[in-house]
């Protein structure tokens, strides 16, 4: 493969990371397409046209440069999306997503949040067995949810739950009924947001948020906010879910008891190789 054709498939970011690793200036206005051509000309020539750099990346190199990236990348985003995120569930989306075949190990490898034994652990969870087993038995009944590829980088950041309507429809009723500035009220929309799973106590919350200022003025009001609380909780992707809504966590408890399917070592790799689990993902 080209060199060209390597770092058109790397992401915008990436690009600026080699163009600072190896010394070559002028980029930061540059688009996509422009540091493409900056770093092929570097790469083809030996010295870019606008600095001193030193000798560029080979083609192969910059393959593996991104590629490992984009695996770290899947690692933050499952982890985020699950809690806990088992390095050869990871391993199985990557390689569906973009036809490879990374091992458990290279996810391990490729990880920078905490490790336990062979899973990534979101750190608000790290070092917490009695969390963990807790959340490992509520996760027994779902399946995992798995967001589609063009779809990862929603789940790079923690605040992703903020990026839905809902979230901010309750941001905006905390700034109009209570009088608040945006950033209190996006900090009490994100503390609600943190006590939203299967059994939280409306009380609890309610007394919680009256040190902050919120005070009901009329029913009206509070079944205003009432409302708003259960289409911010039903938008909401939980760890208790395996990464679902409450609504599709529903639609699999109606449909009777999820059987979490176990790979044994020696059956066909579900990523679809052809090879035994335990020479692919299992790894």
């Amino acid at each position: 493969m080209t060199n060209a054709a390597s770092l058109a498939k790397m992401k915008k970011d990436e690009l600026v990371a080699l163009c600072k690793q190896h010394g070559i200036s002028g980029y930061s206005k540059l688009k996509k397409d422009e540091l493409v051509a900056l770093l092929t000309q570097a790469m083809d020539t030996g010295a870019p046209s606008q600095a001193a750099a030193q000798d560029a990346p080979a083609a192969p190199q910059v393959e593996k440069a991104a590629a490992e990236s984009d695996l770290g990348a899947y690692c933050t985003a499952l982890v985020n999306l699950w809690g806990i995120a088992p390095a050869s569930m990871v391993a199985i989306v990557y390689n569906q997503h973009k036809n490879a075949s990374v091992t458990a190990e290279e996810v391990l490898a490729a990880a920078s949040c905490p490790v336990e034994g062979d899973e990534l652990i979101h750190p608000a969870l790290a070092g917490d067995a009695a969390k963990l087993k807790k959340l490992r038995d509520k996760q027994a009944a779902y399946p995992n949810y798995v967001p589609a590829a063009d779809r990862i980088g929603a789940y790079l950041t923690e605040d992703y739950r903020q990026n839905t309507r809902e979230f901010g429809a309750m941001r905006d009723f905390m700034m109009r009924s209570f009088a608040m500035e945006e950033s209190a009220a996006l900090a009490n929309t994100t503390h609600i947001l943190s006590y939203l799973n299967d059994e939280f106590d409306i009380d609890h919350l309610m007394r919680l948020l009256a040190k902050s200022g919120v005070r009901f003025q009329n029913d009206q009001q509070f079944r205003n906010f009432a409302v708003l609380l259960d289409k911010l909780k039903g938008a909401a992707r939980f760890w208790t879910y395996g990464g679902h809504t409450p609504e599709e966590a529903a639609n699999f408890q109606r449909k009777g008891p999820v059987h979490v399917y176990k790979v044994g070592r020696n059956d066909p790799c579900p990523c679809g190789s052809g090879k035994k689990y335990k020479k692919c993902c299992g790894r």
